[in-house]
């Protein structure tokens, strides 16, 4: 196998450890602060050291992993004070996004969000957490916005996302039965097919702000309570 070929398969193999990685540290599967031994990864994902240690990399990139020094990675903490960082900048960007999105898409943009709009509605309100609705709420979402032309907002947002998902994730039997999400989407579902650009804009604003408030509680009583632990 030449040279070329070798470095394409561990750029493969890299690839595909990213996304699964990704997908798992998103989903608290690995808890914040958990160690990732490059060894033991290598084994579960059948793939070379260095693809893992170039996975880890990139996530790292990505906020999701942190690197240490001549020790190797582990995630990334959570914190109340990132999180409020993380969904106030969220908050203002999809807001711009969102009314951007709906001044410039069309037909075939407005199909795309009914369709999704449709799907994430058919799992109902309360619906237990499932890689089912975790794709249905991402799209929803990824299509309210797809049609800002800016890449680079595009860009920026995707980092956001995954990293603020992963404090929804941690804190997900605290949300539930919070809120009527089922209602707030449909209502910023409603204001962009109307083609109101401002009312988009500010319904998923305060969407995104509404999750914040809840997390920063949620977060305080999860913090008070494991301290409560440690002093038994």
């Amino acid at each position: 196998m030449s040279s070329s070929a070798v470095t394409s398969a561990g750029r493969s193999q890299a690839s595909r450890i990213v996304n699964e990685l990704r997908r798992a540290i998103v989903a608290c599967e690995y808890a914040p602060g958990d160690r990732l031994h490059i060894a033991s990864l290598a084994s579960s994902f059948d793939a070379s050291p260095g693809a893992v240690r170039e996975a880890l990399s990139r996530l790292a990139g990505e906020h999701l992993v942190i690197a240490i020094e001549q020790r190797g990675f582990r995630v990334s903490d959570l914190s109340i004070d990132d999180m409020l960082d993380l969904y106030s900048t969220r908050a203002m960007l999809e807001q711009r996004m969102a009314s951007e999105s709906v001044k410039s898409g069309g037909a075939e943009w407005r199909k795309a969000l009914t369709e999704c709009h449709e799907r994430l509605q058919r799992f109902g309100p309360n619906t237990l957490i499932s890689n089912d609705v975790i794709e249905a709420h991402e799209d929803y979402h990824r299509q309210l916005l797809a049609a800002c032309p800016s890449h680079w907002l595009k860009r920026l947002h995707e980092t956001l996302y995954r990293a603020s998902e992963r404090y929804r994730f941690y804190m997900y039997q605290y949300l539930a039965g919070q809120r009527n999400v089922m209602g707030e989407h449909a209502a910023i579902y409603e204001a962009a097919i109307a083609g109101d650009h401002e009312l988009t804009g500010l319904l998923v604003r305060r969407h995104v702000e509404q999750t914040r408030d809840l997390l920063a509680s949620g977060l305080e009583n999860r913090v008070s309570e494991d301290l409560a632990v440690k002093a038994v």
